[in-house]
């Protein structure tokens, strides 16, 4: 996936993973100019964003001032937990992944 993000998508600017010692948990820092830029990398990940979905839970904190469109869709991924944070410039996604219980 940081493949496709690194050679398609101009409007992230930040977008990094982070292992648990014993690999079971992640922490995404994703950063994108705008709410577009944001749907732009679910365009270009959305498959694998499925997949990845369909075998893990998702903790979803939004810091910024995302569209509604993109409120909306933030809390259709996260299903479970989401926290919106307002007032940066541009928008931090603060993603944790861990395994089904």
């Amino acid at each position: 996936m940081l493949k496709a993000v690194k050679e398609n998508e101009t409007g992230t600017i930040q977008f990094d993973r982070f292992f648990s010692a014993d690999q079971t948990e992640c922490v995404v820092l994703e950063t994108y100019k705008d709410s577009s830029a944001v749907f732009a990398h679910l365009a270009n990940v959305g498959v694998m964003l499925g997949k990845l979905l369909a075998l893990s839970e998702m903790n979803l904190e939004v810091f910024g001032n995302p569209s509604e469109e993109l409120r909306a869709a933030s809390v259709a991924i996260a299903r479970k937990s989401i926290r919106f944070t307002l007032g940066f410039n541009h928008l931090l996604f603060y993603t944790k992944i861990f395994p089904d219980a």
